[in-house]
């Protein structure tokens, strides 16, 4: 494997959000959420309970956003060639608020046009992605991205087309998905788990989840990463100034292609983070063990 890349996803996320997530993990379905009402509300004349579609100005307004995105509501929009255009590409960008400790999924489908969709955050009037996809379903040409919430604050889905030269209409839908952002496990248990559709993915492509342990200086701990499927590799860190601080990682350490950190000694008690990934964005099942034992 060539020289790994840490994505900047993981380094803008903040660490007391990561913390809050580590320790509860929401109930998707019983969440309120947590966005302030949409710039374009449904008709009032409608009867209530009935669920409508947002819809978006299609006037350029450079900097704006063409709405704001609530969870389990169509939204309904159309590029055009006067949208605001960002290397070279024109894009609309929606917002929505999110909630720390949960896991989205933007949905991006037309009928017109090739769709490309990224999400991501505003820095100093700057757009940075933390994900990116082209085409998140097998028969089609639409988008579909998974995204774990670290810190709770605003994002923007910025919708294109892949060739920048298509317009037309298209929906988004945003929903909240049952898995939490970080998910827990327990030194000694044996974790079974798959990356596919389902599964968030950095900008590169490469799928990734997020697993959290307990652990306290006097005992070495050994992570053992395995797939048949795909490539594995595999860190270990916490966060500090809002940055993930990588303590411990591998590639190839474990037999093949499998990854293995061995008796790993912690720095001081806490919560730590496991980061599972897969090269070059291949698919299938793994195993994740954390064991423990004396110094």
């Amino acid at each position: 494997m060539s020289a790994h890349r840490r994505p900047v996803a993981l380094s803008l996320c903040c660490a007391a959000a990561l913390v809050t997530a580590c320790a509860t993990a929401p109930a998707p379905a019983s969440q309120a959420p947590a966005a302030p009402p949409p710039a374009t509300t449904a008709n009032p004349a409608q009867a209530p309970g009935v669920t409508q579609p947002q819809s978006a100005p299609t006037g350029a307004v450079p900097g704006a956003p063409a709405g704001r995105l609530e969870y389990d509501r169509p939204a309904q929009g159309r590029l055009t060639e006067s949208a605001p255009v960002a290397d070279e590409f024109p894009y609309n960008d929606w917002v929505f608020t999110g909630s720390a400790g949960e896991r989205v999924v933007i949905e991006l489908r037309s009928r017109d046009f090739d769709t490309f969709a990224m999400v991501g955050v505003m820095h100093d009037g700057e757009f940075v992605d933390h994900a990116m996809n082209d085409d998140g379903y097998a028969d089609t040409f639409d988008s579909r991205i998974v995204l774990p919430i670290l810190e709770a604050r605003e994002y923007v889905v910025r919708v294109q087309s892949l060739d920048g030269d298509e317009f037309g209409a298209y929906s988004l839908l945003l929903t909240r998905s049952a898995l939490p952002a970080v998910r827990p496990l327990t030194p000694g248990t044996t974790i079974e788990g798959r990356f596919d559709l389902e599964s968030p993915s950095f900008s590169d492509g490469e799928y990734y989840e997020l697993w959290s342990f307990q652990a306290r200086p006097g005992q070495r701990y050994t992570v053992d990463l395995r797939s048949d499927d795909f490539d594995t590799f595999l860190s270990l860190g916490l966060w500090a100034d809002g940055n993930f601080q990588d303590l411990a990682d591998d590639d190839d350490g474990g037999d093949g292609t499998n990854s293995l950190i061995r008796d790993w000694e912690p720095p001081q008690s806490g919560t730590y983070v496991i980061l599972v990934e897969s090269y070059d964005g291949g698919e299938g099942r793994y195993t994740l063990r954390v064991t423990s034992g004396e110094r």
